[in-house]
């Protein structure tokens, strides 16, 4: 039986034909994939530059520095609450004596910033939103987040707002001083000239936004100890005022481990009449790393939703590449091992007239060797204490934590 081949150019493909045609589909289909990329691109850019845009972004150069007479000025026109606050805040006294400065400032100035294009230094400032004053507001959290790209390391370090500081332009003063006299650019520069830690970028927030976080994300788990119970609660009692809720829908009735929200771990933060101010920073660093662990678990539309509702009230200086480069490495930095300290470190400072001054060389060197690695010199010069070489046999090396007139006799 005879087959009948079939003719014509639609029933019958050339064998060299078939290459042709599969090039043809193949860059058919390359061009619909480019388009849908280029496509997913574009949605993501617009999306970013809606949230960056909503964000509160201002330049170190534009941020202005108020000055003696303008803090004093505004003193005599405020109320007298705020008065006296501004007023404090004009008339700071420094501690040490001139000469006691300059000698502090040749030891830090004889030591070098550190190094390292793998480790990204941020500083994260909380604000005290309910004082109403006319500067821009000390700053009452100051965590520097140093995130090491090699090591897979996240450093949390906790700067106590009572530290003894050379505010640049303004001399001896408490650290958190800085922020109320220059906002962030001024409390970035504070901090890296006094304790030679390059900080990159800065983002502050005010304590209304932490309650929002916190709330977004469905809440945080913390240990609630037994004595802090009665001062967290304290401190609900106040924020529910302010916030015009009520208190007994967010009072935390037992100690252990509690499910907290917005208010409830805002509370747990202000605590300082439990292990005072050194207590609290440890409080600071552990919302935060709850916060972390919580944020592990969103989808993308839970984090546009949550970015959506605090960047408004962020001020930061980091631009745009920076912020789009954070965020896609988010996921990844979030698996970083943890680690923590706080500065001052024990044994590396004593109290003076309500400042917590640092053996600042020491100080130094274990924040480089803690953050870089770098080994700890040896044959560290004497510590710049106030009263000269009598305090300092008074108040000897490593000496730390109580005014002298508070130690036992013995």
């Amino acid at each position: 039986m005879e087959i009948e081949e079939k003719t014509g150019t639609d029933e019958t493909i050339q064998p060299e034909e078939k290459p042709k045609k599969k090039r043809r589909v193949l860059r058919k289909t390359l061009i619909i994939i480019a388009a849908l990329v280029a496509a997913a691109a574009l949605t993501a850019v617009i999306c970013f530059a809606y949230f960056f845009g909503r964000s509160d972004y201002k330049r170190d150069e534009d941020v202005s520095r108020l000055t003696i007479s303008e803090i004093r000025s505004a003193a005599d026109s405020a109320d007298s609450k705020e008065a006296e606050a501004i007023r404090n805040l004009a008339d700071e006294e420094d501690v040490l004596t001139e000469s006691e400065r300059e000698l502090l400032r040749e030891q830090q100035y004889a030591v070098k910033l550190p190094e390292n294009k793998d480790i990204y230094n941020i500083l994260l400032v909380g604000l005290d939103s309910r004082k109403e004053t006319r500067s821009y507001g000390n700053s009452d959290t100051m965590m520097l987040i140093s995130i090491d790209s090699s090591k897979k390391v996240i450093h949390m370090t906790s700067f106590m707002r009572d530290l003894y500081a050379i505010v640049p332009g303004y001399g001896g003063r408490k650290l958190n001083s800085a922020h109320a006299l220059g906002a962030g650019p001024l409390l970035v520069q504070t901090i890296e000239e006094n304790w030679k830690i390059p900080v990159d970028n800065y983002a502050s927030v005010n304590f209304e936004v932490m309650v929002k976080v916190v709330d977004a994300i469905g809440g945080v788990d913390l240990d609630i100890k037994e004595e802090e119970l009665k001062y967290v609660n304290i401190y609900i009692r106040q924020l529910c005022s302010y916030f015009r809720l009520k208190f007994e829908k967010h009072k935390i009735m037992s100690a252990g481990r509690q499910h907290c929200d917005g208010v409830q771990a805002l509370g747990y933060m202000r605590v300082r009449a439990v292990g005072f101010d050194y207590a609290r920073t440890q409080r600071q660093r552990n919302v935060v790393q709850a916060i972390m662990k919580k944020l592990k678990t969103l989808n993308v539309a839970q984090i546009m939703s949550l970015a959506d509702q605090i960047l408004p009230s962020v001020t930061h200086n980091l631009d745009q590449a920076r912020v789009f480069t954070l965020l896609s490495s988010a996921p990844a930095i979030l698996t970083y091992r943890v680690e923590e300290s706080r500065v001052p470190f024990d044994g590396l400072y004593y109290s003076y007239n309500q400042n917590l001054i640092c053996d600042f060389t020491a100080t130094i060197a274990r924040l480089h060797h803690e953050i870089y690695e770098y080994e700890i010199p040896e044959g560290l010069p004497e510590p710049v204490f106030p009263g000269g070489k009598e305090k300092q046999v008074r108040f000897p090396r490593g000496y730390h934590g109580i005014l002298e007139e508070s130690r036992p006799a013995v």
